[in-house]
């Protein structure tokens, strides 16, 4: 067979590769894959089932917290052809019952032997699924195509950036998005590309269609890296009476790579676009100068989510670590803006244990989920290019459900 040429460029949370492929056709290492799949089959297998005692904040008795898997979410994304594998997996309420899911880079294309095959790469794609259920019938893909090439759901105007979802949410009907812009280098750096800049994109979703959904982007002025640190905000949002809290990452540039402390604005709701009405959080109240934010913890992965649980009481953060560790971590606060708890590690996620294999962008769902249970995804992923290739298990979505027992 003949070969093919590939590119690696990692996203800058927690090292999340997105893999670039031109096809000629695939090589067989049957070895290296028997064995993946077969230390794969086995972890999911196992239904790793465990019990951790959780503090809570404002002296609340201690709570069990029950993991388990969630094989039923794994399957729904198991697909042989359209779309195909992808990383990211925010998900946004957008009507009852109706949830929005956000991918990042995405494969288009099929599946034969737990091989990709005939696959291309859009940089952005969506999903909507009908009901709160893992049902495949009910899951439905989009993204962009244009003169019978396939392109992603959301394009830049310029031609040389790309855009990477962030979180968002929709208040009265019209959906609102926060973008990385990504620009790729020529001369490929560490990671081939850098984080030039985030937007703000809105679109009006009354129509069940998302290919009816007209977005307009703006630039989005909270992010800076023209300083010793890197800023930039719409990592999770949430939305919490009248107000969105938008969360944001301090990044120290002088400190050990990739460490990362997080950031808390907020928002009237429906002033989202009036950049003037943000304030941040800094030392107690809210102040209207971002580089007064007050930073939280430093171990904190691109991806992330904040959630009320009831059965808690509390605010949930669930995130990956930027140190690549393959672990889940969560932390608990009284308030959406803090004081954050110690993390706790809920999860090991048993694909870390292959070399060059990476999980990453953990996130809850609380869309999907009870009210004494969380869903939680999280990528897998490889920075050996053939796995990604000739097994279609990695470069997906692995499901965890914490369940929570007073």
């Amino acid at each position: 067979m003949s070969g093919h040429s590939l590119s690696m460029k990692p996203r800058s949370d927690a090292g999340a590769p997105c893999i670039l492929v031109s096809y000629g056709g695939l090589h067989a290492f049957v070895l290296a894959i028997i064995a993946f799949g077969l230390f794969i089959n086995a972890a999911r297998a196992n239904g790793m089932a465990r019990s951790i005692k959780l503090a809570l904040p404002n002296h609340q008795r201690p709570i069990s917290i029950q993991v388990k898997k969630a094989r039923r979410w794994d399957r729904l994304l198991e697909r042989s052809s359209g779309f195909i594998g992808s990383d990211c997996g925010y998900t946004i309420k957008i009507g009852h019952e109706r949830t929005l899911w956000l991918f990042g880079d995405s494969f288009i294309g099929q599946v034969k032997g737990h091989q990709r095959v005939n696959a291309q790469m859009v940089h952005n794609s969506i999903a909507v699924l009908e009901g709160k259920q893992p049902d495949e019938s009910r899951f439905h893909f989009y993204w962009g195509r244009q003169n019978g090439v396939n392109t992603p759901y959301i394009v830049p105007k310029e031609s040389d950036l790309a855009y990477w979802f962030e979180d968002g949410a929709v208040v009265h009907r019209k959906l609102w998005l926060f973008l990385s812009q990504i620009a790729y280098l020529p001369t490929g750096g560490l990671f081939g590309f850098k984080m030039n800049g985030t937007a703000l994109a809105d679109a009006d979703i009354s129509s069940s269609d998302p290919h009816r959904w007209k977005f307009q982007t703006v630039p989005f002025p909270f992010y800076d890296n023209s300083g010793s640190d890197d800023e930039w905000f719409g990592a999770a949002v949430l939305s919490q009476g009248r107000y969105l809290y938008i969360y944001g990452l301090r990044q120290e540039s002088a400190a050990p790579p990739m460490k990362r402390g997080l950031l808390v604005a907020r928002v009237p709701a429906d002033r989202i676009a009036d950049f003037s009405r943000w304030r941040f959080w800094a030392n107690g109240k809210w102040v209207a100068n971002q580089h007064r934010a007050e930073a939280s913890g430093s171990d904190l992965g691109a991806e992330m989510s904040v959630s009320f649980q009831p059965e808690l009481g509390c605010y949930l953060l669930v995130y990956s670590p930027s140190d690549l560790a393959p672990v889940i971590r969560i932390r608990t606060a009284p308030e959406p803006y803090g004081p954050w708890s110690k993390a706790v590690t809920v999860y090991t996620c048993p694909e870390g244990k292959i070399p060059t294999v990476l999980c990453y962008a953990a996130k809850g769902h609380p869309e999907l989920s009870n009210r004494n249970d969380l869903l939680i995804s999280y990528a897998t992923n490889s920075t050996d290019f053939e796995k990604v290739l000739h097994d279609s298990r990695l470069y997906d979505l692995r499901f965890i459900r914490l369940i929570f027992k007073k």
